[in-house]
């Protein structure tokens, strides 16, 4: 992604990342993220460009911590604040003259075997060529926004909003390229993110002028317009959006700790407030519920699992039974085999596109119905038997599976002690995977 990022003359910010990554780069400590920054750049090549450099605050200015970064990579740290500025200017400048000419050899090379659509190329899942109708249709809506902001804007903000718009148009017209390849219309979905980031930045809110303000403002005639100017009323925001902007953050607070009842109980009580505004819910706030529903939902799906199990065990404990527990919600082992291939290929394709984590509810809907709802040992298996031939220096593909919001790496602990590999330490864990998810990008993004 920082090649892409060098290659467009660009930089970045953590936030940006964590938009295009996933929520466990947002999550990562400073020293996760410098060990993240020192495994892009390793192994150090002398009068090589850096990639770290790249990302930078939302101020545009370098990370405080680079000069760590920079003496981890074995190069020389600069003496002062200021001279580091310098050189992290210096260096930027250097890695996108480096990536922008690679950048244009590629441009004009014929189209290798590799760009050209193979006979076998693989159909984009349902899921995604819906999200790529939903794309276009709300880019086509930014561009007309975008055009009409322009026309009455000026300067610096004029040139920068006909470039967005130049973008989003040529984006647009890559779809009837991309739409039957799987990891294309991937890569193009991962791109409309971006161009559609800019045009929202760009349009902002506009100041519009009233034919009346306006009339005031060229005639002038008063010397004192200030008095003749009745105060503008300050818009009370409604009580209601106050409150379940509150409960959203408690939410956000407290999940980890919480039962899963109490939550939905808060959920319900920020349906109340809703059917109580004036005005729709914001759309920033509309995500966040949808998101909460939706993680709520598999946490309690993953609770009634453990019950049923926890019952099914009782129940033969009572009978006194030696055997096994009952098994009517087990799939057998000839079952689990023919789901691999699916779910491997799933896992494959995610790791070549962002390697971006994603839960067991996501696998299943980009299976397209040929995942059935799984016991949790089952899942377990399932997984296992996916990772079965992942060589042992090597990244599992099930590293990109999450179990649930209350319990994220359960998954994954428990296939590591499947396949036999050495266990992680619980307070190591979240680094780990993020790590590891990294490197599977870098393994899967040159594999066919």
């Amino acid at each position: 992604m920082l090649e892409e990022v060098a290659a467009k003359g660009a930089t970045i910010t953590w936030s940006d990342l964590a938009k295009r990554l996933g929520r466990w780069v947002h999550d990562l400590p400073n020293t996760g993220r410098q060990e993240l920054l020192v495994e892009v750049d390793r192994p150090r090549v002398p009068d090589h460009p850096l990639l770290s450099v790249l990302v930078v605050t939302h101020m545009g200015r370098p990370l405080w911590y680079l000069g760590q970064v920079l003496s981890r990579l074995g190069a020389a740290e600069p003496a002062s604040e200021f001279a580091l500025q310098q050189w992290a200017a210096a260096e930027t400048r250097k890695t996108h003259e480096a990536y922008g000419h690679r950048r244009a050899r590629a441009s004009v090379a014929p189209p290798s075997a590799a760009k050209r659509p193979a006979a076998g190329e693989r159909a984009p899942f349902g899921s995604d060529v819906d999200q790529a109708h939903r794309r276009r249709a709300e880019m086509r809506e930014k561009l007309e926004e975008a055009s009409r902001t322009r026309a009455r804007t000026k300067g610096t903000r004029a040139q920068r909003l006909a470039q967005a718009i130049r973008q989003g148009e040529e984006h647009l017209h890559r779809y009837e390229e991309v739409r039957s390849q799987r990891r294309a219309l991937r890569d193009w979905l991962g791109e409309g993110d971006r161009v559609l980031d800019l045009l929202i930045g760009l349009i902002g809110r506009p100041i519009t002028v009233t034919p009346a303000r306006a009339e005031r403002r060229a005639v002038a005639p008063d010397p004192k317009p200030a008095k003749a100017l009745e105060p503008k009323p300050v818009e009370k925001k409604d009580p209601n959006l106050r409150k379940i902007r509150r409960l959203l953050g408690e939410l956000d607070r407290t999940h980890g700790h919480r039962p899963t009842q109490d939550l939905l109980r808060l959920l319900d009580e920020i349906g109340k407030h809703r059917d109580q505004l004036a005005r729709p819910l914001p759309a920033a706030e509309t995500k966040l519920v949808e998101r909460w529903q939706s993680r709520l939902e598999d946490r309690r799906s993953a609770e009634r699992s453990a019950q049923a199990a926890a019952a099914s065990r009782n129940t033969s404990a009572r009978t006194g039974r030696t055997a096994e527990p009952p098994q009517d919600d087990r799939l057998p082992a000839e079952r689990i085999e023919k789901l691999v291939p699916t779910v491997r290929d799933i896992l494959e394709e995610l790791a070549r596109a962002d390697g971006t984590p994603l839960s067991w509810g996501d696998l299943r809907l980009r299976a397209g119905g040929q995942l059935p709802f799984l016991h949790p040992d089952d899942q377990v298996a399932l997984l296992v038997v996916v990772d079965r031939g992942t060589p042992a220096d090597e990244p599992l593909l099930s590293t990109l599976v999450d179990n649930s919001v209350a319990a994220p790496h359960r998954l994954y602990r428990q296939v590591r002690l499947g396949l036999g590999r050495e266990p992680v330490p619980d307070a190591e864990l979240e680094t780990h995977r993020a790590m590891e998810a990294l490197r599977l990008r870098q393994i899967w993004r040159y594999r066919r």
